[in-house]
């Protein structure tokens, strides 16, 4: 997978210098079963988080708001690939569906993140779109598990 992020190239338009240029890169959409299902969710979730790290990179870094986003977008996009790991390693299904619902209160905070960043100019939303997107999947998914596994408990 290419980089999304080409921070250190210089494009063949201008841009203002306070637009971070980042380029689009659709996400994959893989659909298998079982444990397969799980590796190949892992990686979904860590290619969207390493792509969510590039777009801190390209943030201009001397803008006091763009290093705040940068910060939090970073942490809350990080965190979700880590809750996920420690979820796959849950100790009881209660302990599962929490660490479940904490990656997806970190997807909807890096969402938040990523439209701010688009709404406050530094990054055109269109080249965003996608990562805006699979966070949304990203949270449908974590939801449709938490369900299944609450009916599995009994509750």
């Amino acid at each position: 997978m290419s980089s999304i992020v080409n921070g250190c190239g210089s494009s063949a338009r201008q841009r203002p210098k306070n637009v971070a240029n980042v380029e689009m890169l659709p996400m994959s959409n893989p659909i298998a079963n079982g444990k397969e299902m799980m590796i190949e969710l892992e990686d979904r979730i860590v290619a969207f988080a390493a792509r969510c790290v590039k777009v801190c990179g390209a943030l201009p870094v001397k803008n006091v708001g763009s290093a705040n986003f940068a910060d939090q977008l970073f942490r809350s996009s990080t965190s979700v690939a880590a809750n996920y790991a420690e979820a796959c390693e849950a100790e009881s299904g209660k302990d599962f569906v929490h660490k479940l619902k904490v990656s997806m209160k970190e997807l909807s905070e890096t969402r938040i993140w990523l439209k701010l960043i688009c709404e406050s100019g530094y990054v055109e939303k269109v080249k965003l779109n996608d990562l805006i997107s699979e966070s949304k999947e990203l949270s449908r998914i974590f939801a449709a598990s938490v369900i299944t596994t609450k009916k599995k408990l009994g509750g």
